[in-house]
């Protein structure tokens, strides 16, 4: 957009200190990796469509439902029986035609996950259950992605803003809090009930510190978990503690004679040659050949036991095994060159 009409349309946000044009060209350049479209979802699609920023992704599996009306106010009547991403998409087309907004109606898991994060800047969850929240606290925490988890019930809510961005890598904090309660079925809006507003108040604080953290606002309530009661309308900030880093899990480097005696010791290893399938044709130490430019969209690994990636030089071959380490810390992965061999081969 250009620079007057950015202007035109934001100077009531951009004269907010902090924000500015160089704020307001910020957001125009950021992506957010929004998870859920429900009563959380849609005040903070709302709000950040608005705003100005610029990519949206929004992933939500669910059609509209009459009984989402009464706290999913982006959606109408006619909406019923609508996909949620559709019928979001079509609406904030119509508030900000500048902002792109990316429609995936499917279930968020890791493997979507390490798909769309990549991308992103920022990654909200807005669901209503517990394991899908533990699922971006980890998969955001392993790519050092900020993320902020919001979650409801009755007339209470709580916003957590977890910037793995500025402490990278850190320990998971919402896994640290609440243990592994991803088998725990309990706790939603369709269970517990849900008064309309509160979604919206917690949306909106949820859209508050997402600008926030995109701008980089020193009043970002970075590692705080809001907490707000409807009722009282008291609300409390918690602070979490900025988490100590963790060294970086790195992968290791594997001598070509050694690798004989690591497949004799661990029979479930796995050889992934990541030169072009041209190299691999002309010769090769077995395994399975993934390119390294195709690496990051091969979702199929299945690994169990330790892996070596190997190429001709080594270069490639350590920026594959980097990558595979950050999805699998707990994995044995190493990387090898073998240019001994590359006359033969």
């Amino acid at each position: 957009m250009h620079t007057d009409n950015l202007y035109e349309r934001y100077r009531c946000q951009m004269q907010v200190p902090g924000v500015g044009l160089q704020g307001q060209k910020k957001l125009a350049n950021s992506h957010v990796l929004l998870v859920g479209a429900g009563g959380l979802g849609c005040p903070i699609m709302l709000y950040l469509c608005a705003a100005g920023v610029r990519r949206i992704t929004v992933v939500d599996p669910d059609k509209v439902e009459s009984s989402n009306l009464a706290r999913q106010v982006l959606y109408y009547e006619q909406d019923v029986g609508c996909l949620k991403v559709d019928a979001a998409h079509k609406r904030l087309r119509d508030i900000n035609s500048n902002t792109h907004v990316t429609a995936v109606a499917e279930e968020f898991n890791r493997t979507l996950a390490h798909q769309l994060l990549p991308q992103c800047d920022l990654v909200i969850d807005a669901t209503d259950n517990f394991e899908t929240r533990l699922c971006i606290d980890d998969v955001c925490q392993s790519h050092g992605i900020p993320c902020i988890l919001g979650a409801v019930t009755a007339t209470q809510g709580q916003v957590f803003v977890l910037d793995y961005a500025s402490s990278y890598p850190a320990p998971t904090i919402y896994r640290s809090l609440f243990g592994d309660i991803s088998q725990y079925k309990g706790g939603s809006c369709r269970i517990d009930g849900v008064l309309g507003v509160t979604t919206g108040i917690i949306g909106m604080i949820q859209a508050t510190e997402s600008i926030k953290l995109l701008l980089n606002l020193p009043s970002t309530q970075r590692w705080k978990l809001i907490s707000y009661d409807l009722e009282t309308h008291q609300s409390r900030v918690y602070d979490l503690g900025a988490p100590v880093q963790l060294s970086r899990p790195e992968p290791k480097e594997l001598a070509l004679e050694d690798l004989s005696g690591l497949i004799e010791r661990h029979k479930d290893l796995q050889l992934f040659d990541v030169r072009s399938r041209e190299e691999h044709q002309r010769g090769n130490l077995g395994g399975l050949c993934i390119p390294l430019a195709e690496i990051s969209d091969f979702n199929d690994f299945g690994l169990s036991g330790p892996v070596v990636c190997y190429c001709s030089g080594g270069i490639r071959s350590k920026e594959a095994a980097n990558f595979l380490k950050s999805k699998y810390p707990e994995i044995e992965i190493y990387f090898m060159g073998m240019k001994e061999l590359s006359n033969t081969l």
